[in-house]
């Protein structure tokens, strides 16, 4: 029998991927289960970051997750200035807890951009010291080299895909495997599979705080060992603190 933890643990999540690739579709289906009808999209602005947020229990944790789809076709300014969209994105990259990585299987472009360039972009946005906590007071540097994430990598568009696609489905599996993570082609008509994916990404989540915590937890075991040798040696020899006086 499933136990269940009564405390809200609230996840931020990104659900990345070029324009008209279906992030709006399936960021209202994840968070609402509502299908984005072509209505909305004769409003839909690709620099928006919209926020849904719904609740999910898994695994007997019960989560909030806070979902919010960006677009990493950057906008067409007459001046040319997108700075302040592209310090949007590395604030998001860096912030999130989980990435939905989302590419329309009817589009090569989508996929190559999604996994050789914002996958990078992301990786290299995160943070590499810790926040100062009540249990570690003073900054660490992450062992793995930044904050780990959680991931998935989503084929969108499989309705459309049966006449039109471009990105074959081993293709995408293999690079997700090189990337020990999760791979799903989706109909964003569905709502069963998109849950899946969701369920999927929360778990990677969770492994990804916790191998965060495990090595945070390791490294303060060695610092406190190497603390421990050194007041050994200082015991050890209390006068060669003393030397040439």
């Amino acid at each position: 029998m499933e136990t269940h933890d009564n405390s809200e643990r609230s996840l931020s999540v990104l659900v990345l991927g070029e324009s008209n690739t279906g992030k709006t579709c399936f960021t209202d289906m994840a968070s609402r289960c509502l299908f984005t009808t072509a209505t909305k999209f004769a409003y839909y602005d690709p620099t928006s970051s919209e926020k849904r947020e719904r609740a999910i229990v898994v695994d007997g944790i019960r989560y909030s997750l806070l979902l919010a789809d960006f677009s990493t076709t950057m906008p067409a300014v007459e001046d040319g200035d997108v700075g302040w969209y592209r310090k949007l994105l590395k604030t998001a990259y860096e912030t999130c807890q989980g990435v939905v990585l989302l590419f329309s299987l009817t589009d090569r472009s989508s996929f190559d951009k999604i996994t050789k360039q914002d996958y990078l972009s992301i990786i290299l946005a995160r943070k590499r010291i810790t926040e100062p906590s009540l249990r570690v007071p003073h900054q660490l540097r992450y062992p793995a080299g930044q904050q780990r994430f959680g991931c998935i990598l989503v084929g969108n568009k499989l309705d459309l895909a049966k006449d039109g696609r471009e990105v074959a489905k081993e293709v995408a599996q293999a690079w997700a495997d090189s990337q020990g993570i999760d791979y799903f082609e989706l109909d964003t008509n569905k709502q069963e599979p998109i849950e899946e994916a969701i369920r999927a990404l929360i778990r990677s989540i969770q492994r990804a705080q916790r191998w965060d915590a495990q090595d945070l937890e390791e490294e303060l075991e060695k610092m406190k060992q190497q603390a421990a040798i050194g007041s050994a040696e200082k015991a050890t020899h209390p006068l060669s603190t003393r030397a040439g006086q």
